[in-house]
Formats: C-alpha cells, structure tokens, sequence
C-alpha cells in the first residue's frame, strides 16, 4: 500500500486549515488504487463533503468551482472519467463514515471495522473521539488512551 505496513498506527498533525485531511483522503485514494477496501471515518465533515472533496480531487477539478456549478466541459468530462474509474477500473471501495454515535470509541471503530471488513481504516479528528476509561475530550491522557487502545486493539 505505498509504504503503509499492517498494524501501523500513523497520526498526522499540524495547525487548523493545514490540509490534513486532504493529505488523509489522499492516502485512503492511494489505498484503493490498489485493490484495498479503506473506511474513511471523519468527525468534522460530513459524507457528502468528504465525497465531494474525493470527487475534485480524483478528478483534479477545483472544489470551490464544483460546488458553485461553475465547471467548463472539461472539468466535467474529468469527473466523469473519474466516476467511471472508481466504479469500472479495477479499484478498490472507499467507503465513508459519518456516524458521530457508532464510531466515537475505539470499540466502535472496531465494530464498524468488523460490520464492513476494510484493509485499512482512516480516521480524521482522532481528536474528538470519546476516551473509553472516561478522560476528558481532547486531554492529553485521552488522546493516550484512544492511541494505545488502537495500537493494541486487532480487528477479529
């Protein structure tokens, strides 16, 4: 999978509106490019924007300029090979989710790895997740346990 390896824990970090989680839908596209099945778990956008920022970067379309309706028949032509591709072209399915309730835990993470058998599991806002042993939202000692309960968490 491009220098990812089985069971590796990798945490993206940066300033607010540094473009994490585009270099994160990147990676989930570069995982699928090669047969993989990758989940994409996001708590601070909803499915229909993590769709549309998949579509506009898959097709190398400008989001802004697709959300507004403003793309010339290139651009369009684009999407629809990209659209065609992801669904004919022998790649791999990025599933989206969005489910605040059923995957605020690792436990829940785990379970939605179990209800749809992904290869790989991305998560965006590691830092809103809830801590199973009850620390505060986004201490320090919460962000400890979510990562250590990942790292030693396997799916069944």
């Amino acid at each position: 999978m491009r220098g990812l390896q089985d069971e590796q824990l990798i945490t993206i970090v940066g300033l607010p509106k540094r473009m994490k989680s585009s270099y994160l839908l990147a990676m989930a596209m570069s995982a699928t490019a090669f047969g993989n099945r990758a989940g994409l778990v996001s708590y601070e956008m909803s499915n229909t924007e993590q769709q549309a920022r998949w579509m506009s970067l898959g097709s190398e379309v400008n989001l802004s300029r697709m959300q507004r309706g403003l793309l010339n028949d290139k651009e369009i032509a684009r999407l629809y090979e990209f659209e065609e591709l992801i669904t004919d072209g022998g790649f791999g399915e990025l599933l989206f989710i969005h489910d605040i309730n059923g995957s605020s835990t690792v436990d829940g993470l785990s379970a939605k790895h179990d209800q749809h058998g992904f290869d790989i599991l991305f998560v965006d806002g590691l830092y809103l997740m809830e801590d199973q042993f009850g620390e505060p939202q986004g201490s320090s000692a919460a962000l400890t346990n979510i990562t250590r309960c990942l790292l030693y968490t396997s799916p069944s």
